[in-house]
């Protein structure tokens, strides 16, 4: 229908009122409450004045809901188009939490001013629903500033209009939300991670073929999803056709792609999936930075490794220390570097760590999904120094080409990059070019080295709680402070998800495979 269209700013209490002309209005929602007048300009003050009455009679203060908070949206460009998308967000947003939202909005000459009511009667779900939708607004409309306001008397003018638009128990959106089979738009997805929550109308959302090969970076607290969403893209690109080789650091990946209908092969390391460094065909400087990385080698350590290295050329790490304990000790320096490369290397050449440094790595074919259970190593220095060394063994095998274009799935990857110049940190720099790409997780985004961060071409962001965290992905992604500053408040499975396919940061819910 057309309608002459009168917008209705609140203004702490005040009632502003512009005509904007006509409008075709599409009533898409129950939980979006738009203030909307449609009357002639003459008919104005009675409208007005039957509007107060109708918000005056009975029920008074009682009516509606408790708490009230006011945030004001300033659009310097888009008009009323901006407004609409604001609203949108908005609209969005309401499915996803228990507040009820009023918004107004007045457009002039091409700037708006749209203020948003958000209303709870819990103080702590309002709290959190406006911070949230604060975010949204900031990160999703271009040209915008959004200003917190004092309530005052437009606190009891909310309560009032949400008890006469009595959006509460009313119908579901007349506009129906797609299905789970749809398609994404402007092309085919290689894998589906979830619904956006930034869309009139959760869509879904997907990664492409050029997000997965420039890799993935995962952050988020523990409890926030994160490895959900790791099991999620492992899970779709396998079933896209890509081999997927995961790390399973905690030994958990085996139950949660189950659940999405995957059929992983699970490879013990100490049984079938040993990797011999030494047997790699790189240069010994190679190893020797290797090694270096997998078992955290001081300076004169890694120095007295690459001059063993160098001479020896050992064809194993049991030969190898051999080969350290044959050192002569000529000063204090020889047997305090010996005896700590010695202590470095001792695991290794134990009972339980030569299965994990014998054998021809692990047995990775074709297409499929690979679960590499680490969390069977019970010695959590050698878990990592094994973690390394699968990495590297699988950039070998890629750079070779003798495996295909494959992803390596890695969570807590805290535990494996140490530095700037560690193996993995230099490794994620060059593996795409070989076909070997990386999605990797974890819940303290600060300890990894920026190179790694910055490698990440795809992020996806859940919550985030210690400042430090917030400020490196707030840097990684260039969002502003304010903005970053609402990332603790995302809800279980909910993340600010960036990728080159998209452009823009979206808000977006991880949702598994069935």
């Amino acid at each position: 229908m057309h309608v002459r269209l009168l917008a209705v700013a609140l203004s702490l209490g005040a009632l502003e009122v512009l005509t904007l002309g006509t409008y075709r209005l599409v009533l898409a929602s129950s939980a979006l409450a738009t203030v909307v007048v449609v009357a002639r300009s003459g008919m104005l003050g009675g409208i007005l004045d039957s509007l107060r009455g109708r918000m005056h009679g009975g029920g008074g203060e009682d009516a509606g809901v408790g708490g009230v908070r006011l945030m004001e949206v300033r659009i310097s460009r888009g008009g009323f188009d901006a407004a609409s998308q604001v609203s949108r967000l908005i609209l969005s947003r309401s499915r996803q939490s228990g507040s009820e939202y009023i918004v107004a909005s007045s457009v002039y000459r091409g700037y708006s001013r749209v203020v948003v009511a958000v209303a709870n009667d819990s103080p702590e779900e309002l709290r959190v629903d406006y911070e949230v939708l604060s975010s949204i607004i900031a990160s999703n409309v271009a040209g915008v500033q959004v200003i917190p306001l004092e309530a005052g008397e437009a606190g009891g003018l909310v309560r009032r209009l949400s008890k006469l638009l009595g959006v509460r128990g009313s119908t579901p959106p007349l506009i129906p939300p797609p299905s789970r089979a749809a398609p994404p738009a402007g092309g085919a997805g290689l894998l589906r991670l979830g619904v956006r929550l930034d869309t009139p109308t959760p869509e879904p959302l997907y990664l492409e073929q050029s997000d997965i090969e420039g890799h993935i970076g995962v952050f988020g607290s523990t409890g926030s999803g994160k490895t959900t969403t790791l099991a999620t893209i492992a899970c779709g690109a396998a079933e896209a056709g890509l081999p997927v080789v995961v790390a399973d650091w905690h030994g958990e990946y085996q139950r949660l792609v189950g659940g999405g209908g995957c059929r992983p092969r699970v490879i013990d390391p100490g049984r079938e999936g040993g990797v011999n460094p030494l047997s790699l065909g790189w240069d010994y400087s190679v190893k020797t930075a290797l090694l270096a990385s997998a078992l955290g080698l001081t300076e004169p350590q890694h120095y007295m490794l690459l001059k063993l290295l160098e001479e020896h050329e050992p064809r194993s790490l049991i030969e190898l220390h051999s080969m350290v304990e044959d050192v002569e000790e000529n000063s204090r320096w020889d047997r305090e570097v010996k005896r700590g490369l010695m202590r470095r290397l001792g695991p290794l050449a134990s009972r339980a760590g030569r299965s994990l440094v014998e054998g021809e790595g692990p047995p990775i074919g074709g297409r499929g999904l690979y679960i590499v259970d680490t969390g069977s190593i019970g010695n959590v220095q050698l878990r990592k120094t094994y973690s390394i060394l699968l990495a590297a063994y699988l950039q070998y095998k890629a750079y070779s080409r003798e495996l295909g274009p494959l992803l390596l799935v890695v969570d807590e990857a805290h535990n494996m990059f140490d530095g700037e110049e560690s193996f993995p940190s230099i490794m994620m720099a060059e593996s795409r070019k070989f076909g070997l790409y990386i999605a990797l997780a974890t819940q303290n985004p600060h300890l990894l080295p920026l190179r790694a961060v910055s490698n990440t071409n795809t992020k996806i962001v859940h919550s985030l709680r210690w400042w430090r965290d917030l400020e490196s992905i707030a840097s990684a992604l260039s969002l502003p402070r304010e903005t970053a500053s609402k990332l603790p408040h995302l809800g279980r499975g909910e993340a600010v998800v960036y990728a080159p396919s998209l452009g823009y940061p979206v808000l977006a819910k991880i949702v598994p495979p069935e």
